[in-house]
């Protein structure tokens, strides 16, 4: 999967906390989170229907997901983890 490539570009170290902003409908952050469970993902959209879609995979992936946040009026926030 090209969302995966990226772990051949950068050297992710082990527990790395990641923002993918404007992450639409979560690629590469998911891919990656389930090839690499140890990496942390703060996934950012400024629309809420993405985020109510991504909270859900999230959840159906079985990963824990944080809390979403509310910045800048129009910014959501989940976090992945």
């Amino acid at each position: 999967m090209d969302s995966l490539y990226v772990l051949n570009l950068f050297d992710f170290e082990e527990n790395k906390t990641i923002i993918d902003v404007g992450t639409g409908a979560g690629f590469p952050a998911i891919p990656i989170k389930i090839a690499r469970n140890d990496l942390k993902f703060t996934l950012l959209d400024s629309l809420r229907k993405r985020v109510d879609f991504l909270k859900e995979k999230c959840v159906g992936i079985q990963r824990r997901v944080g809390k979403m946040l509310n910045r800048l009026k129009t910014t959501h926030i989940i976090r992945c983890v």
